[in-house]
């Protein structure tokens, strides 16, 4: 055996470079793990920085949308919504105070769009669909207000006030010629995402206060 060849020299030399090989082996390790624990000491540290920043923004953001909605300055409010929408995609405050800037300056299909989402998230929020058919009552699209009020009744059917708004569409729709009574002219026609046709008559007021 080649080890039992070897002078007594060499065998000692053979033991403290192995014993020097080892020690540089050891250290080498403890300083990767070293490195490596404080890499993730400092990444954790810094997302907590991170989180902490992110937060402090969110609340100005929150802050700036409100006080925008105040002074009815509604686009604003709207793009502040969105960043803090962007951040909490399944905030239902959010969205229904974006849903209600939307409804403000009259746009209904993305006012409808973000309710629809506040259905999706939570299909037992009752004010979303009551907000959804009041748009719908106010372009007197009575049929788009109905199915609302359904989807609505099939998730809450003891809620009393989707019952009576419920009647009320279906006493709309009982009355004769209806459709007639309708005016044609001076009409914006817009589309929701759910390809409910809207008919927007400027000069009538939607019922319901949408509240921010």
């Amino acid at each position: 055996m080649w080890w039992e060849e070897l002078s007594l020299f060499y065998k000692i030399k053979f033991v403290i470079l192995a014993f020097v090989v080892c020690c540089v082996l050891f250290y080498m390790l403890s300083v990767l793990i070293s490195a490596i624990l404080h890499y993730i000491a400092t990444k954790k540290s810094t997302s907590n920085k991170n989180k902490e920043i992110d937060e402090n923004t969110i609340e100005r953001h929150y802050v700036l949308a409100k006080e925008y909605a105040v002074n009815k300055e509604w686009k604003k409010a709207i793009w502040e919504y969105t960043v803090l929408i962007k951040a909490y995609p399944e905030n239902i405050t959010y969205l229904y105070a974006r849903a209600s800037a939307y409804t403000e300056i009259g746009d209904f299909e993305r006012a409808i769009y973000d309710y629809m989402k506040i259905t999706d998230i939570d299909a037992r929020e009752v004010d979303a669909y009551l907000y959804m058919a009041d748009i719908y009552n106010y372009a007197q699209q009575y049929e788009g207000t109905k199915q609302v009020l359904e989807l609505a009744l099939a998730v809450r059917p003891d809620n009393e006030e989707i019952k009576q708004a419920y009647n009320e569409v279906l006493n709309l729709l009982s009355e004769e010629n209806i459709l007639e009574k309708e005016p044609q002219a001076n009409q914006k026609h817009i589309y929701s995402k759910r390809n409910k046709e809207l008919q927007i008559k400027p000069k009538n007021k939607i019922g319901r206060k949408l509240d921010i």
